[in-house]
Protein backbone atom coordinates (compact mmCIF):
# COMPACT_ATOMS: atom_id res chain seq x y z
CA UNK A 1 0.00 0.00 0.00
CA UNK A 2 0.95 3.62 -0.27
CA UNK A 3 1.33 4.05 3.50
CA UNK A 4 3.65 1.06 3.76
CA UNK A 5 5.73 2.36 0.88
CA UNK A 6 5.92 5.74 2.56
CA UNK A 7 7.03 4.16 5.80
CA UNK A 8 9.73 2.15 4.01
CA UNK A 9 10.91 5.23 2.21
CA UNK A 10 11.03 7.28 5.43
CA UNK A 11 12.93 4.49 7.17
CA UNK A 12 15.40 4.30 4.32
CA UNK A 13 15.96 8.05 4.50
CA UNK A 14 16.50 7.90 8.26
CA UNK A 15 18.95 4.99 7.90
CA UNK A 16 20.80 6.88 5.18
CA UNK A 17 21.18 9.93 7.39
CA UNK A 18 22.44 7.84 10.27
CA UNK A 19 24.91 6.02 8.00
CA UNK A 20 26.23 9.33 6.66
CA UNK A 21 26.63 10.65 10.22
CA UNK A 22 28.44 7.45 11.21
CA UNK A 23 30.70 7.64 8.18
CA UNK A 24 31.67 11.22 9.07
CA UNK A 25 32.78 10.07 12.52
CA UNK A 26 35.15 7.52 10.90
CA UNK A 27 37.20 10.20 9.15
CA UNK A 28 39.69 10.61 12.04
CA UNK A 29 40.48 6.85 11.95
CA UNK A 30 42.60 7.27 8.84
CA UNK A 31 40.85 4.64 6.69
CA UNK A 32 41.64 4.44 3.00
CA UNK A 33 39.57 6.68 0.75
CA UNK A 34 38.08 3.70 -1.10
CA UNK A 35 37.08 2.19 2.24
CA UNK A 36 35.47 5.43 3.37
CA UNK A 37 33.49 5.59 0.11
CA UNK A 38 32.23 2.01 0.63
CA UNK A 39 31.13 2.55 4.25
CA UNK A 40 27.75 4.20 3.54
CA UNK A 41 26.75 1.50 1.04
CA UNK A 42 27.89 -1.41 3.23
CA UNK A 43 26.37 -0.18 6.47
CA UNK A 44 23.22 1.08 4.72
CA UNK A 45 22.21 -2.35 3.44
CA UNK A 46 20.23 -4.77 5.55
CA UNK A 47 22.29 -7.69 6.88
CA UNK A 48 20.61 -10.21 4.55
CA UNK A 49 21.48 -8.28 1.41
CA UNK A 50 25.14 -7.53 2.19
CA UNK A 51 27.74 -9.16 -0.01
CA UNK A 52 31.28 -10.33 0.72
CA UNK A 53 32.73 -6.90 -0.10
CA UNK A 54 30.26 -5.26 2.28
CA UNK A 55 31.21 -7.78 4.98
CA UNK A 56 34.90 -7.05 4.38
CA UNK A 57 34.29 -3.29 4.67
CA UNK A 58 32.32 -3.70 7.88
CA UNK A 59 34.97 -6.08 9.30
CA UNK A 60 37.76 -3.64 8.45
CA UNK A 61 35.92 -0.78 10.09
CA UNK A 62 35.17 -2.86 13.20
CA UNK A 63 38.81 -4.00 13.41
CA UNK A 64 40.04 -0.42 13.11
CA UNK A 65 37.57 0.71 15.77
CA UNK A 66 38.69 -2.11 18.08
CA UNK A 67 42.33 -1.12 17.61
CA UNK A 68 41.56 2.50 18.33
CA UNK A 69 39.54 1.54 21.41
CA UNK A 70 42.38 -0.66 22.69
CA UNK A 71 44.88 2.10 22.02
CA UNK A 72 42.70 4.61 23.83
CA UNK A 73 42.32 2.24 26.76
CA UNK A 74 46.10 1.75 26.93
CA UNK A 75 46.63 5.49 26.84
CA UNK A 76 44.02 5.92 29.53
CA UNK A 77 45.75 3.31 31.68
CA UNK A 78 49.03 5.13 31.24
CA UNK A 79 47.42 8.48 31.86
CA UNK A 80 45.79 7.49 35.15
CA UNK A 81 49.08 7.15 37.10
CA UNK A 82 50.38 10.24 35.42
CA UNK A 83 47.18 12.04 36.29
CA UNK A 84 47.52 10.92 39.90
CA UNK A 85 51.16 12.06 39.97
CA UNK A 86 50.19 15.31 38.28
CA UNK A 87 47.39 15.81 40.82
CA UNK A 88 49.82 15.15 43.67
CA UNK A 89 52.34 17.53 42.12
CA UNK A 90 49.59 20.09 41.65
CA UNK A 91 48.53 19.73 45.29
CA UNK A 92 52.16 20.08 46.43
CA UNK A 93 52.63 23.11 44.19
CA UNK A 94 49.44 24.67 45.54
CA UNK A 95 50.58 24.04 49.11
CA UNK A 96 53.97 25.57 48.32
CA UNK A 97 52.23 28.48 46.62
CA UNK A 98 49.98 29.02 49.64
CA UNK A 99 52.99 28.86 51.96
CA UNK A 100 54.93 31.26 49.77
CA UNK A 101 51.93 33.60 49.68
CA UNK A 102 51.66 33.52 53.48
CA UNK A 103 55.42 34.15 53.80
CA UNK A 104 55.16 37.02 51.31
CA UNK A 105 52.31 38.57 53.26
CA UNK A 106 54.27 38.18 56.49
CA UNK A 107 57.32 39.72 54.83
CA UNK A 108 55.16 42.57 53.57
CA UNK A 109 53.90 43.22 57.10
CA UNK A 110 57.45 43.09 58.47
CA UNK A 111 58.59 45.42 55.69
CA UNK A 112 55.83 47.87 56.52
CA UNK A 113 56.77 47.77 60.21
CA UNK A 114 60.47 48.21 59.43
CA UNK A 115 59.66 51.02 57.00
CA UNK A 116 57.63 52.77 59.68
CA UNK A 117 60.49 52.34 62.17
CA UNK A 118 62.97 53.61 59.60
CA UNK A 119 60.86 56.67 58.85
CA UNK A 120 60.51 57.36 62.58
CA UNK A 121 64.27 56.95 63.07
CA UNK A 122 64.95 59.19 60.09
CA UNK A 123 62.66 61.87 61.52
CA UNK A 124 64.37 61.54 64.91
CA UNK A 125 67.76 61.84 63.20
CA UNK A 126 66.66 65.03 61.46
CA UNK A 127 65.52 66.45 64.79
CA UNK A 128 68.80 65.41 66.41
CA UNK A 129 70.83 66.96 63.57
CA UNK A 130 68.89 70.18 63.93
CA UNK A 131 69.49 70.15 67.68
CA UNK A 132 73.20 69.46 67.16
CA UNK A 133 73.47 72.38 64.74
CA UNK A 134 71.63 74.63 67.19
CA UNK A 135 73.82 73.42 70.07
CA UNK A 136 76.93 73.97 67.93
CA UNK A 137 75.90 77.54 67.24
CA UNK A 138 75.15 78.09 70.92
CA UNK A 139 78.43 76.44 71.90
CA UNK A 140 80.42 78.70 69.59
CA UNK A 141 78.67 81.70 71.09
CA UNK A 142 79.47 80.49 74.61
CA UNK A 143 83.10 79.92 73.62
CA UNK A 144 83.32 83.49 72.34
CA UNK A 145 81.76 84.73 75.57
CA UNK A 146 84.20 82.58 77.57
CA UNK A 147 87.17 84.03 75.67
CA UNK A 148 85.87 87.55 76.29
CA UNK A 149 85.27 86.83 79.98
CA UNK A 150 88.73 85.29 80.37
CA UNK A 151 90.29 88.42 78.82
CA UNK A 152 88.31 90.64 81.14
CA UNK A 153 89.22 88.46 84.12
CA UNK A 154 92.93 88.61 83.24
CA UNK A 155 92.75 92.40 83.01
CA UNK A 156 90.88 92.52 86.32
CA UNK A 157 93.51 90.34 88.01
CA UNK A 158 96.35 92.41 86.61
CA UNK A 159 94.68 95.70 87.43
CA UNK A 160 92.08 96.24 90.16
CA UNK A 161 92.68 92.91 91.96
CA UNK A 162 96.46 93.34 92.05
CA UNK A 163 96.01 96.87 93.39
CA UNK A 164 93.53 95.65 95.99
CA UNK A 165 95.87 92.87 97.17
CA UNK A 166 98.78 95.30 97.34
CA UNK A 167 96.80 97.77 99.41
CA UNK A 168 95.35 95.03 101.55
CA UNK A 169 98.74 93.56 102.46
CA UNK A 170 100.69 96.85 102.76
CA UNK A 171 102.20 97.23 106.29
CA UNK A 172 101.67 100.46 108.17
CA UNK A 173 104.85 102.69 108.42
CA UNK A 174 106.73 102.50 111.74
CA UNK A 175 106.54 105.94 113.43
CA UNK A 176 109.86 107.56 114.55
CA UNK A 177 110.23 107.94 118.38
CA UNK A 178 109.32 111.41 119.63
CA UNK A 179 112.35 113.29 121.17
CA UNK A 180 111.68 115.86 123.89
CA UNK A 181 113.56 119.21 123.63
CA UNK A 182 115.41 118.79 126.99
CA UNK A 183 116.47 115.26 126.16
CA UNK A 184 117.59 116.39 122.72
CA UNK A 185 119.72 119.21 124.29
CA UNK A 186 121.30 116.81 126.78
CA UNK A 187 122.11 114.42 124.02
CA UNK A 188 123.72 117.14 121.97
CA UNK A 189 125.76 118.28 124.96
CA UNK A 190 126.85 114.73 125.69
CA UNK A 191 127.95 114.32 122.15
CA UNK A 192 129.97 117.53 122.29
CA UNK A 193 131.56 116.56 125.60
CA UNK A 194 132.53 113.20 124.27
CA UNK A 195 134.24 114.83 121.34
CA UNK A 196 136.33 117.41 123.30
CA UNK A 197 138.35 115.08 125.68
CA UNK A 198 139.46 113.14 122.73
CA UNK A 199 141.15 116.26 121.40
CA UNK A 200 142.79 117.00 124.78
CA UNK A 201 144.07 113.50 125.14
CA UNK A 202 145.71 113.73 121.80
CA UNK A 203 147.48 116.98 122.77
CA UNK A 204 148.75 115.63 126.09
CA UNK A 205 150.21 112.64 124.38
CA UNK A 206 152.05 114.94 122.03
CA UNK A 207 153.48 116.95 124.85
CA UNK A 208 154.71 113.82 126.56
CA UNK A 209 156.48 112.71 123.47
CA UNK A 210 158.18 116.08 123.15
CA UNK A 211 159.27 116.09 126.80
CA UNK A 212 160.76 112.72 126.52
CA UNK A 213 162.71 113.73 123.55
Amino acid sequence: SADASADVSAHAVAVGLRVEAFASTLAPLGLAESMMMAVPNAFGKPTATRGSFDAMVISQVMQTLAQRIASAAAIENEVEPRSAAAAAALAAAKAAFDEATAAQLASARVFQEVSAQYEAAEAEKLRADKAVRANGTELRGLERKQTTCEGRLAKFREGPLATFLELRDRAAPVPEPEVLPAAKAAADLAAESAAEPAVGVTASAGDAIVAGA
